[in-house]
């Protein structure tokens, strides 16, 4: 499957997560609850040739420190168990992140790999 493909699996399945709104690409103005894949790179493997790519999915939560610890326990577990039951990828972790170069913008990151 193509990059392109696999974005549109992560957006479709992020999507049937209540409280989530999955997108192929960052959304210019992200809100509480969008969430999309970036590609983190790819290893060959040699006696295959089948290409096993690593991908994260960040969702930009709310900008208040308790609603965002609220949205992630109530959808982290939700969020990776979507993913790997539509095996879209398997989840290898999740970490707080800042969504922004310029200050502080809450997010969730999820580690993911697929093939």
């Amino acid at each position: 499957m193509s990059l392109a493909g696999k974005r549109a699996e992560f957006a479709a399945t992020l999507s049937t997560v209540d409280g989530v709104n999955g997108y192929p690409y960052r959304p210019g103005e992200p809100r509480p609850g969008d969430a999309w894949p970036q590609w983190a790179g790819g290893t060959v493997d040699e006696a295959s040739g089948q290409i096993a790519n690593g991908w994260s999915v960040a969702v930009y939560l709310p900008q208040d420190e308790r609603a965002a610890d609220e949205w992630v326990d109530a959808r982290a577990q939700l969020i990776g168990d979507a993913l790997e039951s539509a095996q879209v990828a398997y989840v290898e972790g999740f970490a707080p992140a800042n969504l922004s170069p310029n200050g502080t913008v809450y997010g969730l990151l999820i580690t993911t790999r697929s093939e």
